[in-house]
């Protein structure tokens, strides 16, 4: 009972900044949010307080920074985060609890200095500079139920979302939103897999974790290339399973790349990347390597590539859930004969995100 007391005294604490760091509720996606009242000054404050008002001012300062959709989803990934801190220094709480582990568990108080110490070197980094593009990065944490039919215990899901800071025309602005859309649908599926997870592992009272994210992969001032993956990892059998998007766009052409932009039609590439992606296959310990038949379709497929200065990244992984990691690096120089001419970007000119 008295951790209990204690969590909700320290969660007043943050509580009580919720309505300075989320000036619009997360479902509204304000495209303009203002910036609400600045954080109080530190005077005599407690660590936690004290720790909380210099997170406050990184967000409001990281919010002068960005724009648009981006903005919104600072706020939304602000507002989410304190409804995920106090649920999950609880749940760690009563973890201890259970596990008797007395003097040496974290105490509430402690579980939440450390949260908002975590937030706001979050808030610090949340911008990303690749070439000329300006990125907002921030991860969206939630806790929630698996789906009643199933019976099962809270899920924990993180989602790391990527947008142009500063969208400055309708082509950004498109990417922004593609990109958010992909995300969902790769969470949605990674959910699916979660509570089919949590229907199996229920009877030992385990629970699932999603984790979602957009990584930047190479940039160009003409192009983004990015993957869109999500896992959904139990705490123990059945292994992890996940789903996994490349998206390559064309600043240019303002929209995903497409097996034409890179290839030209009248060459019979299909089969000939089949091919040299099976010669060249990376596969994990004890996989056996895929057949040219089998991986043609996904070879030819144009959310399975990754565009690297070295050549065309295949992944290869079979569609099935739990499959384990396959893919191969195709150099251009043999993708040469069957190129489109020009090439819509130069391979030379990628540059790699520092991020992996």
């Amino acid at each position: 009972m008295r951790s209990l007391v204690a969590l909700a005294l320290a969660t007043s604490v943050i509580s009580l900044a919720v309505a300075q760091a989320a000036p619009f509720e997360p479902g509204e996606r304000p495209l303009a949010p203002a910036l609400g009242p600045k954080p109080a000054e530190p005077r005599d404050l407690t660590p936690l307080a004290r720790a909380n008002t210099d997170m406050l001012a990184s967000y409001h300062a990281l919010l002068t920074q960005v724009s648009g959709p981006a903005a919104a989803d600072l706020v939304e990934s602000q507002g989410l985060w304190y409804r995920y801190a106090p649920e999950r220094c609880q749940i760690a709480q009563d973890l201890a609890d259970k596990s008797l582990r007395g003097a040496h568990r974290e105490t509430p108080t402690q579980c939440l200095l450390r949260a908002v110490v975590e937030r706001q070197a979050e808030l610090k980094a949340a911008l990303q500079t690749v070439g000329p593009w300006t990125f907002l990065r921030l991860t969206e944490h939630r806790i929630r139920l698996a789906r009643p039919d199933h019976g099962a215990g809270p899920v924990e899901e993180s989602v790391t979302r990527l947008q142009i800071a500063h969208p400055a025309d309708d082509g950004q602005r498109r990417w922004n939103a593609t990109v958010a859309h992909q995300l969902d649908q790769t969470i949605q599926a990674a959910e699916d897999l979660a509570d089919r997870n949590q229907r199996l592992v229920t009877s030992e009272g385990r629970d699932t974790s999603v984790h979602a994210a957009i990584e930047l992969v190479s940039v160009t001032p003409d192009l983004i290339d990015v993957t869109i993956h999500a896992l959904a990892d139990p705490a123990g059998p059945p292994p992890p399973q996940s789903a996994t998007r490349s998206l390559i766009w064309s600043a240019r052409l303002s929209r995903p790349i497409d097996a034409t932009d890179l290839f030209d039609p009248k060459a019979l590439w299909r089969p000939s990347l089949a091919q040299m992606a099976v010669d060249r296959v990376v596969a994990s310990p004890g996989v056996a390597p895929p057949s040219a038949q089998a991986v043609a379709p996904l070879a030819a497929d144009p959310g399975r590539w990754t565009l690297t200065q070295g050549g065309l990244m295949v992944d290869l992984r079979p569609p099935t859930p739990g499959a384990a990691p396959v893919s191969a690096l195709v150099p251009w120089p043999l993708l040469s004969p069957y190129l489109k001419r020009p090439l819509f970007v130069d391979p030379s000119s990628l540059m790699e995100s520092a991020r992996g």
